[in-house]
Formats: structure tokens, sequence, C-alpha cells
């Protein structure tokens, strides 16, 4: 068991090499395991809740929400949270990544359903999705059902994916992305600039907003490398016809600086952290 751990170890770091065991493996072996029993239990249980983070346009002279991101949180039964980082990458391992998904676009339609006759109607809802969700045959036919038993307008919701998914089998993705588009439903290309980005691909798929990776945002104002991928990112999204939105927005100078560059649309703390429906509702539902 312990030479089974060292050996896919050794597989994760790059095949063709070899790994001695250490306690940290079994530790960490352990801990995924009594991650995914506890994540069956939390499925099964409910034990999950939305977080809503604003996406605020920027690009005209009044200031705007125009849409939601929708991030998942585990709510332990003390209350404390759990953030995705710490299970996603566990719920994919062990094949409970479809149920966490659909269940993040129920709740979204939920929610979208409550806002109907309130200032916050018509505000599009983001989900981040996965490669297994995107390579799932019925993973279309499954949302555009959630959205049917709802009665929710298709283009209310937008689907997030990252470079890394449309690298998995790029073919198979355009063709789900294609049929997505049909239905209305808009695509978010995230963390854009992180992968290992290939200009071919953004001009073949349907992509309607390109996401900048909030580690750029961050560095732009002390970098000049980092100012000049933020602005070389825009302005191909510019030229492509994408709705390019910046992540990680966090001071007065980042808005300044993404403005003059055109970008349209700005996400992070300096409009407000995720926060519950309720909260966002008081920020933005009057």
């Amino acid at each position: 068991r312990k030479a089974d751990l060292a050996m896919y170890q050794a597989k994760k770091l790059g095949k063709n090499r070899f790994h001695y065991f250490d306690e940290s493996l079994e530790r960490l072996a352990i801990h995924r395991v009594k991650t995914e029993e506890s994540l069956r239990e939390a499925i099964n249980n409910n034990e999950f809740i939305l977080y809503y983070q604003p996406k605020i346009q920027i690009d005209q002279p009044q200031e705007k929400l125009v849409g939601v991101e929708a991030l998942i949180r585990w709510k332990k039964e003390d209350g404390s949270l759990i953030f995705p980082d710490n299970f996603i990458p566990i719920a994919e391992k062990c094949g409970l990544i479809k149920s966490l998904t659909k269940w993040v676009i129920t709740e979204a339609c939920k929610q979208l359903k409550q806002w109907k006759n309130t200032h916050l109607a018509n505000i599009p809802i983001s989900v981040n999705i996965s490669a297994i969700d995107i390579t799932d045959p019925d993973f279309v036919e499954s949302t555009l059902s959630i959205l049917e038993t709802y009665d929710i307008p298709k283009h209310l919701i937008n689907l997030e994916l990252t470079e890394s998914v449309l690298f998995d089998d790029i073919n198979t993705v355009n063709v789900k992305l294609k049929e997505l588009h049909r239905n209305h439903i808009t695509i978010s290309l995230d963390d854009f600039g992180t992968g290992y980005s290939s200009l071919s691909y953004i001009q073949e798929l349907q992509i309607d907003f390109l996401k900048i990776d909030k580690s750029f945002i961050f560095a732009m104002s002390k970098s000049k490398k980092s100012l000049a991928i933020v602005k070389s990112i825009i302005d191909m999204g510019n030229n492509l016809g994408m709705t390019v939105i910046a992540e990680g927005v966090e001071t007065l100078e980042d808005k300044e600086i993404l403005i003059k560059a055109h970008c349209h649309i700005a996400q992070g703390y300096l409009y407000s952290r995720p926060v519950e429906a309720s909260k966002l509702e008081q920020l933005y539902g009057q």
C-alpha cells in the first residue's frame, strides 16, 4: 500500500522517475478518504451554500451591477465554511463533481426565481464548471432541464471554464459550447493567461467573456510586464468582440488603470467580497 502511494506520487510528478514513501503521503491519502466520506454525507444532507460576488460595468459613466458569480461553500455543522479549493479537487477525483455542479446550477436557478420581481431581476449568475462536467454526455441536456424546471431564461446562466478544460478534448468541448450557445447560454473563459494559452482555440470557440486572472491585476500597478499583459488581453478581447472582465480588482488605482485600458467589467473586493444572497440584496437590491 505504501509503495503504491509512492508510485502514484512519482506519476503525479511527471513519470519516468522514482519516489520514496514518506509519512506525509499517507497523511494526505487518509485526509482524502475522510474528506470524500464527509463530502458524500454533505451532499446527501445539503450542507452547501452559495455566495455571490458582484460584477460591475466600468466602461460607462454610470457604474452598475451586470452579473454575479456563484461561489460554493461547504457549511459545517459548527457554522464554519470550507472553501472550494479544499474539496473540489477531491470531488473531481472521486466522481462527486457532477452532483455538486448540478446542485450549484439548481440553487442558482432557485435564486434567479426569487429575484424575479426585485431590483436584481435579469442579473445573470455565473457558475464554474470543470472538465468532467463539460465532457459529460448528459451535461447540456441536464442543465437545460434544470433551467426549464424553474422557468429561467437561458441567457441568465453563464458557465465559466478554465483554459485547462479546453485542452483535455478541445473537439468535444467545441461541440458542447456550440450546443450551449444555440440555447443562449453564455460562456466565460476564466483565469485567462495562467494556462497554456493558444490563440487558435480562442477564435474557434464560442466564448462570450474573457476573464483576466487576478494575479495580473494584483501586479499591474507595480509591474510593467503585468500591465502590458493586462492591456494586451483587453485589446485582444475587444478586437475579437468579447466582453473583458478583470478579476481581483481591489483598489481605485486598479479600476482607473482598467478603465483607461478599455476593460468592460470589474470584479473584486473594491466592490464586494463574495456574500450571501441576503447581503447582496442589501447592497444592490434597492
